[in-house]
């Protein structure tokens, strides 16, 4: 079975709501949207939603300080000159023109084929169905995965699950890899209390 390598923390904006009920938004650093869940959970912040944050949002930091502040547009242009000179925003637009080139070089491929997925899922349901504890079905299913970054996705799920994240919460991080129906299907067996969890 493949390792799991560690992840660098990323910065991701949350919205949430407290125990209170109390809407609430901010930044936290995590190296994956799931993680970032079980942080907010621990904060006791129920999350509502969880986005990685652009390598550009701290620009709108930048210009929240000088709201008000700024009268006449030669000022304002000033202030946007200042910034376009700046080595962030160079480095910055030096990367993503970087990133572009490549992209149009090489066609980029997708972390997971669909016929990985499929037998996974097969394989997990089948699983479930025989009576396996969720968690142990997690490990059983795992252990012939050979595609690293499937891999990784699927141990960070069985993070969220293991602290306290729905399963269907934990497999919807992953819009772009798992199909919205397999979700809701997940959705639903939790509901009418098909998934239960034991460790």
């Amino acid at each position: 079975m493949a390792r799991v390598r560690k992840q660098a923390d990323l910065s991701w904006s949350y919205e949430g709501r407290t125990k209170n009920g109390d809407l609430v938004t901010g930044t936290i650093e995590a190296p994956t949207a799931i993680i970032a869940r079980v942080k907010l959970r621990k904060r006791e912040i129920i999350p509502l939603s969880v986005r990685q944050k652009s390598s550009f949002s701290f620009l709108g930091d930048v210009l929240s300080q000088f709201k008000g502040k700024v009268g006449t547009q030669e000022k304002r242009l000033g202030l946007f000159a200042k910034l376009a000179r700046s080595k962030e925003i160079h480095d910055l637009t030096r990367k993503e023109e970087t990133d572009v080139e490549k992209r149009t070089k090489k066609k980029i491929k997708r972390p997971v084929k669909a016929k990985e997925i499929t037998v996974f899922i097969k394989q997990f349901v089948v699983v479930i169905k025989s009576g396996v504890p969720l968690l142990k079905a997690f490990d059983i299913v795992i252990r012939g995965i050979d595609n690293k970054k499937f891999l990784e996705i699927l141990e960070d799920i069985k993070f969220g699950v293991e602290n306290g994240l729905s399963l269907s919460e934990s497999f919807g991080t992953y819009p772009k890899v798992f199909d919205p129906l397999f979700i809701n299907f997940l959705a639903i067996g939790e509901q009418g209390g098909y998934l239960r969890l034991y460790y």
